[in-house]
């Protein structure tokens, strides 16, 4: 499963990307909204999560 998270580089956000690197989870982060909505028009990833 592919996965990008867009939020601020957290202690929350790097726990998040651990665990479902560690399922198997292919995790990619964006820097803003238009990079991550790019990459989910494009077909690159499964789920998008927003970390706050």
């Amino acid at each position: 499963m592919r996965v990008i998270l867009l939020g601020l580089g957290s202690v929350v956000m790097n726990t998040l990307e651990f665990r479902l690197r560690k399922f198997g989870c292919r995790v990619s982060k964006a820097q803003d909204a238009r990079e991550a909505l790019a990459k989910v028009h494009a077909g690159q990833v499964d789920i998008f999560s927003f970390v706050g």
